[in-house]
């Protein structure tokens, strides 16, 4: 019976994710991503050029500048997002009028190398919609009617600087993309860059959608676990980025790392790791009383070698909390729940320690997502910690790092 049970446990983490839920939710706030469009506008260098289309007054006319007002980012589908990005037309310091690049950059999914990026380029921008002031004929005429030399303006009428002004005006309108794209994108290549790297899990897609708030990232793995809940909107604010992950997988990962060797998977009966302890640990997570599962099994060779033969599980409710940075698990409500053979294994606690591990194993794993904002890497650094709703969630301060755009 309690090899059957190891058994069954055993392809039961085998088996297929349990829904088509996310494991994996990365959520990043939209004040995040407005810091990081802000550094890329700011990047930005004017441009000079000359207005076409001025005809005598050209020689009046001086130069003209593209400044990039903002720029802002909205998710479309899974697979791509729509960048606008703003640009006025100065001369000096006056705005004569602005415009609209619109452009449609791929969201990049890897999953093998963990990453998801979007890169804004150059080549990408498809359109521009001038947004042309009522009175930007009225400013062009001032700024070149002031230039032009009062013995010129005998000749020069006023009327005739509004009508190469509106000539101007209506041949920048026309010329405006090729101008932007040759003298202020193209010498530029990539304006701006997000990518972020996910934990070291394994991963079977990745997604992204935008929700009230801000982006969230959802990966689903290849685990046998269930997924999260839905969530409609971002949770955290500011410079913090949130990973949650539903308990079920933080279950399932723990019995993934066992399996890889990167958790010790037996156990004294003291509930001690040691590498020829007695016991084989698993865990599990059910959502119900005592949600929490430590699971020990006889090892094959103790059984051979002392005729052991013993299954024991044990539940508790968990608490987590952060101290000074280091994750602290706790135990409410312990109790052995389950025992097949002789009751060595008697006391809760002394097969909980295995749930330790797992949930310090998952801290580890998720604070290790890193965020590549333009040319700049920004590390996270753990803030806060919680165990609600079968949900397992980690804050992460972003830290700066080196700017980019």
């Amino acid at each position: 019976k309690v090899s059957s049970s190891r058994q069954s446990f055993l392809e039961a983490q085998q088996g297929d994710p349990a829904d088509g839920r996310p494991h994996l939710s990365i959520e990043i706030p939209d004040a995040l991503l407005k810091g990081w469009l802000d550094r890329a506008v700011a990047a930005l260098p004017g441009v000079n050029f000359q207005v076409p289309g001025l005809g005598d007054v050209a020689k009046y006319a001086g130069n003209f500048t593209f400044d990039a007002r903002s720029l802002r980012v909205a998710v479309d589908r899974d697979d791509a997002a729509r960048f606008d990005l703003d640009l006025d037309v100065k001369r000096g310091s006056s705005t004569l009028f602005g415009m609209q690049l619109a452009a449609a950059a791929p969201i990049q999914f890897d999953p093998k190398k963990r990453t998801m990026r979007i890169a804004l380029r150059a080549d990408l921008f498809e359109k521009v919609q001038p947004r042309i002031d009522d009175d930007a004929v009225r400013k062009l005429t001032d700024a070149l009617y002031g230039q032009v030399p009062s013995a010129a303006r005998l000749v020069l009428k006023r009327s005739t600087v509004e009508r190469y002004a509106r000539q101007g005006i209506e041949a920048l309108a026309r010329e405006t993309y090729g101008l932007v794209r040759r003298q202020l994108l193209t010498p530029l290549g990539e304006l701006a860059s997000f990518t972020v790297q996910l934990p070291d899990v394994p991963l079977a897609g990745i997604g992204l959608a935008a929700v009230k708030g801000g982006w969230r990232l959802d990966a689903r793995t290849t685990l046998a676990s269930r997924g999260l809940a839905p969530a409609s909107q971002v949770g955290v604010r500011g410079d913090m980025v949130r990973i949650a992950i539903s308990a079920d997988t933080v279950a399932h990962l723990g019995n993934w790392a066992i399996a890889r060797g990167e958790l010790p998977g037996r156990y004294t009966r003291e509930g001690k790791a040691a590498d020829n302890g007695e016991f084989e640990a698993g865990v599990a997570w059910d959502g119900g009383q005592r949600p929490l599962k430590a699971l020990m099994w006889t090892h094959q060779a103790a059984s051979k070698q002392d005729g052991l033969c013993v299954h024991a599980r044990a539940g508790a409710d968990p608490v987590v909390s952060l101290d000074k940075g280091k994750l602290r698990v706790g135990f409410e409500n312990g109790q052995i729940e389950e025992v097949v053979g002789p009751p060595l294994l008697s006391v809760a606690l002394d097969i909980m320690g295995v749930t330790e591990k797992v949930f310090d194993f998952t801290k580890t794993v998720a604070t290790g997502t890193e965020l590549k904002l333009g040319r700049g890497s920004y590390s996270v650094e753990l803030s806060q910690v919680g165990l609600r709703q079968n949900t397992f969630s980690l804050d992460l301060k972003v830290a700066s790092g080196k700017p980019g755009s």
